[in-house]
């Protein structure tokens, strides 16, 4: 076959594969494995994923390939133990699958920093102490995996806490690292840039006014993400609540406008990108009831600039989530409804989380995992595979960061069923080496 058709033929055949069936297609012959490993072909294939979006909207962080939907979840586990990062697929009304991705570090500290065209990165959360400094990025998929340079002053004890970003800018086709730390003896925070691939150290970039906000209000308890990257910039909020952006492209701050709503006692605002917009989840009556409202273009508009001081943009209160609990969306499916889950009570001791898919049409909540194995999920973001390689993009990479079956397709098996399988099924590794 490899004679048959030219090299070129082939690449634009092949790069409309789903990313796992073209690692399959490595195993074909030398030939495939070879023209399929080139940096050409995975810049291909990301174009291939990108153009499948079915929401028409130009977020590289968050695209949901044509079919489905997929995630990252950082859980606790039961069985065994410490906090794991797992990969889930949402497809038509169910999930597909639920893998554990074996990682380079594991702890209890690390957080989900963000997710770009596959890329991932991860920060750690210093003693609980509110530093949040970026530690790696990986590719689950071509295992590949990169540390980051660790933050040097004099006197890393005057560091009172530390936030961070990860995003892509298209225009620039630049992967860029954000981290942002405050003294206790400074009034203003330092900005530090890594981009991916420069050659270089951490950038300082100068001071910034504004005081941002740890990885969430009252950080011990809320999962929340450390920060939201969407249309070209990193996105937090700050202690009076504003949203504070970073945009990739001039490295320039910039204050967005808020929702039109007032915060009373016992109220808080949290960020997230829902639908492929910026969203602020407004959390009233002691977090058991959540209004979304979404940041979205006008008709006329026909690009995003933070210059335009936001003429053509505005806030939407889509709906308003009643389930007598806090609930914590994550995604929005094709159909409009609300992909979140929600803590319960699972022993005397200790909670379990519950994935379900919530209708704001009917108000209707349908559960889609039954929750037996007990695992509590700490954060969730959305994820796309891709073949994106940083030893491509210039980066001195190791490998070693693999997905992993956990669940074997089927995410309702008991404990009992979960030992058995892995007594009589191999893990299956995705990068097909």
């Amino acid at each position: 076959m490899e004679n048959l058709l030219p090299a070129e033929i082939i690449s634009e055949i092949l790069s409309r594969l789903p990313t796992e069936s073209v690692l399959q297609c490595r195993r074909v012959c030398k030939t495939w494995r070879t023209l399929l490993q080139h940096p050409y072909f995975a810049h291909m294939h990301l174009h291939r994923l990108l153009q499948l979006d079915d929401h028409k909207y130009h977020n590289h962080s968050n695209v949901a390939a044509k079919g489905g939907l997929s995630f990252l979840f950082g859980m606790f586990y039961d069985e065994e133990g410490g906090k794991q990062l797992h990969y889930g697929e949402y497809e038509g009304k169910s999930y597909k699958t639920l893998r554990r991705i074996n990682q380079p570090l594991i702890n209890m500290r690390y957080k989900i920093v963000g997710s770009c065209n596959g890329l991932i990165c991860i920060c750690e959360n210093k003693q609980r102490s509110g530093i949040y400094e970026p530690l790696y990025i990986c590719n689950p998929i071509n295992r590949e995996y990169v540390n980051l340079p660790r933050l040097n002053i004099n006197n890393e004890n005057k560091v009172e806490r530390m936030v961070c970003g990860f995003g892509y800018h298209p225009s620039l086709n630049e992967y860029k690292v954000v981290r942002i730390y405050y003294s206790l003896d400074q009034p203003l925070g330092r900005v530090h840039v890594y981009t991916l691939g420069s050659g270089s150290q951490w950038r300082d970039i100068g001071e910034i006014t504004y005081s941002l906000r740890h990885c969430s209000w009252n950080e011990q308890f809320l999962p929340f993400p450390v920060s939201i990257f969407v249309n070209g910039a990193v996105h937090w909020l700050d202690h009076e609540e504003k949203i504070v952006a970073f945009d990739l492209a001039d490295e320039v701050f910039h204050l967005l406008p808020s929702p039109p709503c007032v915060l009373s006692v016992f109220e808080y605002f949290q960020l997230r990108v829902l639908g492929g917009c910026l969203c602020v989840l407004h959390y009233m009556d002691h977090g058991k009831v959540v209004a979304i409202w979404l940041l979205k273009k006008n008709k006329e508009s026909s690009g995003y600039d933070m210059n335009e001081e936001y003429r053509s943009w505005s806030w939407s209160k889509e709906f308003t989530i009643r389930i007598g609990r806090t609930a914590y969306p994550f995604a929005l499916t094709n159909s409009g409804e609300v992909l979140l889950w929600y803590d319960s009570l699972a022993t005397l001791s200790r909670n379990k989380s519950i994935l379900c898919r919530y209708d704001p049409k009917t108000a209707a909540l349908e559960k889609l995992v039954d929750n037996h194995t007990g695992f509590l999920i700490w954060e969730a973001t959305l994820h796309m595979s891709s073949l994106v390689s940083l030893k491509a993009l210039g980066e001195k990479c190791r490998l070693r960061c693999r997905l992993r079956k956990r669940y074997l397709d089927n995410p309702t098996l008991n404990p009992n069923d979960v030992k058995q399988q892995r007594k009589d099924k191999e893990e299956v590794n995705t990068d097909n080496t």
